[in-house]
């Protein structure tokens, strides 16, 4: 009788174990430095402008941003990363009119590089940077209305170009105030028609605008949010967002139903079916109010093809993200990396790759990565201090359970 018991609850536990799915992965490897952005690392260490937090593979190289929003940073420069050297490349570069180096969106055979705070001050005449040739060596600068920021640019049919962002208020009634804008091009990023304004005034704040743009299943979506009320409500994000079918707009599904101070959404990513996006930009103080980055949340959401958003459970916030083929790779705020070919599997059972073991100088900012991509089998991660590292992804992987 005891004998059987026992069997049952081996059996039990068994059983209990194949429902849970398999055990996650741990990929062996060993994290190098590889190289140091030469820019980054001279530029004022004051709200993070030394972070290396966007990192995009492209034509076989590693375009890095860097900078912040402090106004007081040299023009951001474009320098490609080359793996076949370990290093950056010495020439050519290109210096935007930009502090705030942020994203890259590749459309249509074209690397952009939008101007999320330009170098002048106020209105700035640099929409974003745009290759010219087939490698990224060569940039030249798009002006095509003078802009506070330009936030973000992407396609609804990877043929048309977008540009979004804030930019003068027609008809002010306060001491400054702008608007939403969202801009289209249909002759391959040459030429830009206005096609969606939201004035801030006309709901009670001064400012106003799209923080980014994606196109999914034919339609192209924005949200925009709010700054700086003139009866002193909270900042806030549209609670609807605006979708653009090809010929007319409509109401949409709120992106951010989190709803927290600062959250407006950052770098939309296709994976699975889903439109993979942060709830902010990774920087050191985010937006409204100066809170340094600590104490300011970052979530992963997931918008599928019923345009639902959720919010992925990922313990202890996410510093950045990825997508390299049929992988998702996520770096937490304590350096954990993990990656997954699906989002019907719980974080827990997600790959777990070697944890990033550099720690930032400040004890507050926690682990120094703050951001990653993969590049020719390898995951590369920017710092605090203006390092790339590189983990290889090649080698074999062995089984063991990654923590919750």
């Amino acid at each position: 009788m005891r004998f059987t018991q026992t069997r049952q609850l081996g059996t039990f536990i068994f059983v209990s174990l194949l429902a849970l799915g398999p055990p996650a992965l741990a990929a062996p490897g060993t994290w190098q430095r590889v190289a140091t952005h030469p820019e980054a690392a001279k530029a004022d260490a004051t709200w993070g402008a030394r972070w290396l937090w966007a990192l995009y593979p492209w034509r076989g190289r590693l375009f890095v941003g860097y900078g912040s929003f402090n106004g007081a940073n040299p023009r951001a420069v474009i320098r490609a990363f080359d793996p076949r050297t370990n290093s950056f490349a010495i020439a050519p570069a290109f210096a935007t009119n930009n502090e705030a180096l942020g994203i890259f969106r590749a459309v249509n055979g074209q690397l952009y590089v939008p101007t999320m705070d330009a170098h002048d001050g106020g209105l700035g005449p640099q929409d974003f940077a745009v290759t010219v040739d087939g490698r990224g060596d060569a940039w030249a600068d798009h002006v095509e209305r003078p802009m506070y920021h330009t936030w973000d640019v992407g396609t609804r049919d990877g043929h048309d170009v977008w540009f979004v962002g804030t930019d003068a208020s027609k008809g002010c009634p306060y001491d400054y105030c702008s608007d939403a804008v969202a801009y289209r091009s249909t002759d391959g990023g040459q030429t830009f028609t206005e096609m969606k304004r939201l004035p801030a005034a006309a709901n009670g704040y001064k400012f106003a605008w799209f923080p980014t743009v994606f196109g999914f299943n034919g339609k192209l979506y924005l949200q925009a949010y709010y700054r700086f009320s003139v009866t002193g409500r909270p900042d806030l994000v549209r609670t609807e967002s605006f979708v653009f079918a090809g010929r007319t707009w409509s109401a949409g599904p709120d992106l951010m139903p989190g709803r927290r101070t600062g959250a407006s959404g950052y770098n939309p990513i296709a994976f699975a079916g889903h439109i993979i996006y942060l709830t902010q930009i990774p920087i050191a103080r985010s937006y409204p109010k100066a809170l340094p980055l600590w104490q300011n949340r970052i979530d992963l959401v997931a918008f599928d093809r019923h345009e639902q958003a959720r919010y992925l459970q990922i313990p202890g916030g996410v510093a950045n993200f990825t997508v390299a083929g049929r992988y998702l790779y996520v770096l937490t705020r304590a350096g954990d990396i993990r990656r997954t070919t699906t989002l019907q599997q719980p974080w827990a059972r997600w790959t777990r790759l070697p944890t990033f073991p550099v720690q930032d100088p400040d004890a507050h900012q926690g682990c120094a990565a703050r951001s990653l991509a993969v590049l020719d089998g390898a995951l590369y991660v920017g710092t605090t201090q203006a390092e790339l590292w590189r983990l290889d992804l090649t080698g074999p992987q062995t089984s063991k359970p990654a923590a919750n």
